[in-house]
Formats: structure tokens, sequence, C-alpha cells
């Protein structure tokens, strides 16, 4: 297994090699998942470590960025691999994403922020992420709207603005900010609003709900 010479091939690899792979801890995973392929191992061997690194990710243990994670899905390339592991991975990514709207723990989670920021990272086409956010009725997949908008809208600029992972997927930005701007969206938050103060979090998601409503009302195309 190969690294760059500014790598230390027994800190990042040394686990792989001693262990089996469901025994590795993401203790001894993080500095290959910040560093493979580009300069710690190939492909090959990122496709072998991927299951660990994605079970690790999603149980958030991983001190490594899920939006770095899953950006080397497309640094490697993953549209030239077998029919069968795109597959494996479009799965994985659908499961993730509806498992993560169906979880909500305080106001502050920006669970769907970041499982979404972390998904462009991988796929070139976000609308059944998107479509499956908007036809999620669930108070969850809703309060996490609501407080996605909340994350992300900036008032000096009076605007939403995507995270720093956005900025090198521009096409998956854009088509973001297109649904998040339409008018089923916005009425869909705005409905959506009374329920999410009545699903039982911090109660300061009462300030929430209050500033994406003045954004709602003030900022939405049905309003203006």
């Amino acid at each position: 297994m190969e690294t760059s010479p500014y790598r230390n091939p027994e800190e990042e690899l040394g686990a792989l090699r001693r262990k089996p792979l469901r025994e590795v801890s993401a203790k001894e995973l993080d500095g290959y998942a910040l560093h493979a392929p580009t300069t710690v191992g190939d492909v090959d061997l990122f496709k072998y470590v991927l299951p660990r690194l994605l079970e690790l990710m999603t149980e958030r243990e991983l001190l490594t960025d899920s939006e770095i994670v899953l950006s080397k899905l497309t640094y490697g390339d993953r549209r030239t691999w077998l029919e069968a592991e795109q597959q494996a991975i479009e799965e994985f990514l659908m499961a993730w994403w509806v498992q993560t709207l169906a979880r909500l723990s305080e106001y502050s989670d920006t669970r769907a922020d970041e499982a979404l920021s972390s998904i462009a990272q991988a796929e070139d086409n976000l609308a059944p992420y998107l479509d499956r956010w908007f036809k999620d009725e669930s108070a969850a997949a809703i309060t996490h709207l609501i407080l996605f908008i909340d994350f992300g809208w900036r008032e000096e600029g009076l605007k939403y603005e995507a995270g720093a992972f956005w900025e090198s997927r521009p096409q998956q930005t854009q088509q973001l900010m297109a649904w998040l701007y339409s008018v089923p969206v916005g009425q869909k938050i705005e409905a959506g609003l009374a329920v999410a103060s009545t699903f039982g979090l911090n109660p300061e998601v009462e300030d929430v709900c209050e500033r994406v409503r003045t954004i709602i009302h003030h900022y939405y195309p049905q309003y203006l």
C-alpha cells in the first residue's frame, strides 16, 4: 500500500494491516479518511475500506468531515466503477438521507445540512434527495427544513448561503438554490412552521420559527 513520503504509513495504514476491517476504530481510520486516496493508498484500497468509513461516518465517530469522506467518491471516479458498486453507493446515500430526515434531537440540529452537503460531493444530481425531502410530511423532516433555512441565512446579504463545501460543486449549489427558493418549498416551509413549534424540542425552536417566518414573508417569491 503506497503512501506519499509526507505521510506516516504506520499511523494511517497500520491498523488496516493488523486488524479485520470491522475492528478498525474511527481514531485509527481518521488519518486515512482525510488523505485517501490522494496521498495514501489507491482507489482499490479505498473501495475495500469504504464500508467501514461509511459506517463510522453515519455514526458520527469520525473526526474527518463527512463532506471530505464522500468527496473521495468523486475523486476516485466512482462512475467508472462496477454497476453493482455504484448502485450500492446510491442506495446507501439515499438510506442515510432518509434516516437523517427522520431524526431530530434539538433545535440546533444541523444534520440535514451536513448530510446534503456531503451527498452533493458525491452526486451529480440532487433531485432525488430534494424530492424525497419535499414529499416527507413528517414533523422531523419539516423541522429540518426550517432549521436548514435558519442555519444558512445571512442577514448581511439577506440571502441563504450554502457552506464552504458547496463551493467546489457549483451545479449542485445552483440546483439547491432553485429548489430552496421555489414557491412550493416556500409554501411547505410556511405550513410547517406551525408543526415545528409543537414538535417538543428546546423552547428556543420558537425563536427559530419566528426568524424563518420573517424570512419567508420578506424574501420568498410568493410574497414579492
